[in-house]
């Protein structure tokens, strides 16, 4: 079932315009347990979608990517942006590597095969990178497996607790 959220879009003139959307009423409960802010996030997505060839793309991304970064020191975790392919000359085969974006904000490329990485810039990968709604479909995966991390920890956590009550009642005895 859709909730419909009210959101305020910034204008050129930097006054906000009401908006309405439909989104589904658990991606919208996900995303503010997550602390996601739901209005930044959507006018950055808008920005870099609606980008024409006279927008400097690399600026739009680099806004959307640090709205991102903010989540990412948050929540600890680093996301894949994209993908580019290189070629593995020892092998002769084309080689499919990750990019991710780290809670600092670096771009790097990362290697299966050597488990290495190297930094890039946002210009050297910007063909490469995933659109802005597959970025975000990332970053909710990931935000959904942080939240299923710190529930199982959580009960870890309480299962101690009740462990060392017990002891602990049992030597007073």
């Amino acid at each position: 079932m859709d909730t419909y959220i009210v959101l305020r879009m910034s204008e050129p003139s930097g006054e906000k315009t009401k908006l309405t959307l439909g989104i589904d009423k658990e991606v919208i409960k996900k995303a503010k347990a997550a602390g996601i802010n739901i209005s930044s996030i959507t006018e950055q997505l808008l920005n870099v979608m609606t980008s024409g060839p006279n927008t400097d793309i690399v600026k739009s991304f680099e806004a959307f990517l640090n709205a991102l970064r903010h989540i990412l020191i948050k929540n600890n975790i680093s996301l894949t942006i994209g993908q580019n392919r290189s070629w593995d000359y020892k092998n002769q085969e084309p080689i499919d590597n990750s990019i991710n974006l780290d809670r600092d904000g670096t771009l790097y490329i990362w290697h299966d095969e050597s488990e290495s990485a190297f930094k890039v810039s946002l210009s050297e990968v910007l063909n490469d990178l995933y659109p802005p709604n597959q970025i975000l479909n990332n970053l909710f995966q990931e935000l959904i497996k942080v939240t299923e991390n710190n529930k199982a920890k959580l009960q870890e956590l309480n299962f101690a607790l009740k462990l060392l009550k017990t002891l602990s009642e049992e030597e007073k005895k």
